[in-house]
């Protein structure tokens, strides 16, 4: 898990990079696209530790499920990269195939933290799924809505993506907070 958490502050110090490097320094984008790929990678590849979760969790499929999603959403991302076609109905699927492939880790995460009896940690997993979910509709409703809301939509949009941001964060934490929960257990 503790890949996964290093993968998630990657990301989040690259998000930055990018916001700091499209107004000032356009050439850091080329580093900035590599940490991203690695980072990609690291969220990948950390799942798989996972999966060595005892059978009595009930957590298996959730993890499994993950892996597949954002495996395929790595395929369908580089497949273009490489020379293959993809039709645009599947390019256009990749956010939502990591999208549920986060909810699939995020519920894997409540299944351990029951399993553990840490019920605190569970129930900050459900406040992210929640908390995303009406980010999610703010951020609809403020694209949707700029025709109609003018300025109004634009502030919509902008909390939304704030709210986002403190979203990923909480998600980094209960990363961390459940690999600490899970290494007090094995020491």
């Amino acid at each position: 898990m503790k890949i996964i958490y290093f993968s998630i502050l990657l990301m989040l110090l690259c998000i930055i990079g990018v916001i700091v490097a499209a107004f000032a320094f356009p050439i850091a984008m080329v580093p900035i696209g590599f940490l991203i790929l690695i980072a990609y990678l690291m969220l990948i590849v950390g799942p798989f530790f996972c999966l060595s979760a005892p059978e009595s969790t009930g957590a298996k499929g959730l993890i499994i499920g993950s892996i597949l999603c954002q495996a395929a959403g790595l395929l369908i991302t580089a497949a273009p990269m490489v020379g293959i076609a993809i039709p645009a109905v599947v390019s256009s699927l990749t956010n939502l195939v990591a999208t549920i492939g986060s909810i699939l880790f995020i519920l894997f995460m409540m299944k351990i933290s029951s399993y553990i009896q840490r019920d605190d940690l569970r129930e900050k997993g459900r406040t992210i799924l929640i908390g995303s979910v009406i980010m999610v509709v703010l951020l609809l409703a403020g694209v949707v809505g700029a025709t109609v809301l003018g300025p109004i939509a634009g502030i919509l949009t902008m909390c939304a993506a704030l709210g986002m941001l403190i979203i990923f964060v909480m998600y980094a934490n209960l990363v961390n907070s459940l690999y600490k929960a899970i290494e007090s257990l094995q020491n």
